[in-house]
């Protein structure tokens, strides 16, 4: 495969290359260690990609011998042997091969990561002529690094590269090891924005860390003005709450939702956007959510329960009750009757599909914990 950098260690298994076939629907995204090999597995993963069989650009640098020079780029210098060139400390030495920061979609975003260690990073040099133009989902800037055999006289040249490659069917392969986390989580957030067909969950590229989806959670590692989208329907609430980095909430909010979302993040703060959702009940689960439940004087509530048998009856047990912020759902209890009205309610079956079924439900005098019995649910 290439000394000093390939060895039959590195092979993909077909567990993972079974994923890049036609059959599976959902995004892959392939993220290689140490660079794309040309043997094994990986030629299954280089021809359902698009790329050449071999890179044609050899890098003299990792070696002096022209058989085991690939087109693998390391952030780590070696000589001409091969050997890690290393300080007076015994630290392997190691030079950037990327640049610090570049312009990505109008903002000034980092590319080079913080590396602990020695490991550093590793990419492919290849040229855009090497995979059909379509295939290139992001491109950036590599620095291939040249040097003296004790680390000395170190120079950088430019090109420009794949950091991210599709084969236009959902799946993806990344190119860079170890790239910002800045740059990173935008790239990958497009990726799955592009493959199902959604908005992406980052507007812009951001300094978090961040899962989207109904609900939305962000760490901010720097200052930054957060600007992000949800998976929801114009005119659906949306509650968004901001902690300080001390954990103490600063911000409290709920809005209707219409389009990109704006928040300013300060340092290690933490956002969690909640999209109200209908009331659903998950037969796998044997549980049930109801948002925004109006209990005339004493409030509205969320509430979680669950499904269970008592002398022989199905019953549903209160595990949580929290103020909701959420209005406008029609899910009402009358607290004289005991009666829980839920107008709409998802039953989701084992298989993901979905019936709505319009439910009521009489609280269990007495009771402890807290139940409730099925009093009708129609359809």
């Amino acid at each position: 495969m290439g000394a000093p950098y390939y060895s039959t260690a590195q092979d993909i298994p077909s567990t993972y290359t079974d994923l890049l076939g036609s059959s599976v629907t959902t995004p892959v995204i392939i993220h290689p260690a140490m660079g794309i090999p040309d043997t094994g597995g990986w030629i299954t993963v280089r021809e359902a990609f698009g790329l050449a069989e071999k890179f044609a650009y050899k890098n003299t640098s990792i070696t002096s011998y022209e058989e085991g020079q690939t087109s693998l780029i390391s952030s780590q210098l070696v000589d001409s042997n091969g050997d890690p060139i290393v300080d007076s400390a015994g630290d392997v030495i190691t030079s950037p091969i990327l640049p610090a920061t570049e312009m990505v979609v109008g903002r000034d975003t980092r590319i080079h990561p913080f590396i602990r260690g020695s490991f550093g990073q590793a990419a492919n040099l290849i040229d855009s002529s090497e995979l059909p133009a379509a295939n290139i989902f992001y491109s950036g800037t590599m620095l291939v690094n040249s040097h003296d055999d004790d680390g000395s006289n170190l120079q950088s040249q430019s090109f420009t590269v794949p950091y991210l490659i599709s084969n236009g069917e959902g799946k993806f392969l990344v190119n860079i090891s170890q790239p910002h986390s800045e740059l990173f989580t935008w790239m990958i957030t497009s990726a799955i924005a592009d493959a199902t067909g959604a908005e992406s969950t980052l507007a812009t590229p951001a300094p978090v860390q961040m899962r989207g989806g109904t609900q939305t959670m962000a760490i901010a590692y720097d200052e930054t003005d957060l600007q992000f989208n949800m998976p929801v329907a114009a005119g659906t609430q949306v509650r968004i709450r901001i902690y300080d980095y001390l954990g103490e909430l600063s911000s409290d909010e709920t809005i209707d939702y219409s389009s990109t979302i704006t928040r300013n993040l300060q340092k290690r703060s933490l956002l969690v956007a909640e999209a109200i959702s209908s009331s659903a009940f998950s037969v796998s689960d044997s549980y049930l959510y109801i948002p925004g439940v109006e209990a005339a004087g004493l409030g509205t509530f969320d509430l979680s329960m669950t499904l269970v048998t008592v002398d022989g009856e199905l019953q549903l047990q209160l595990e949580s009750a929290a103020a909701s912020s959420f209005s406008g759902t029609g899910n009402s209890v009358d607290l004289n009757t005991g009666i829980l009205v839920i107008p709409s309610m998802d039953l989701v079956d084992s298989s993901g599909a979905v019936s709505t079924y319009n439910l009521q439900l009489q609280l269990v005098p007495e009771s402890n914990p807290v139940r409730l019995r099925i009093v009708s649910a129609t359809q």
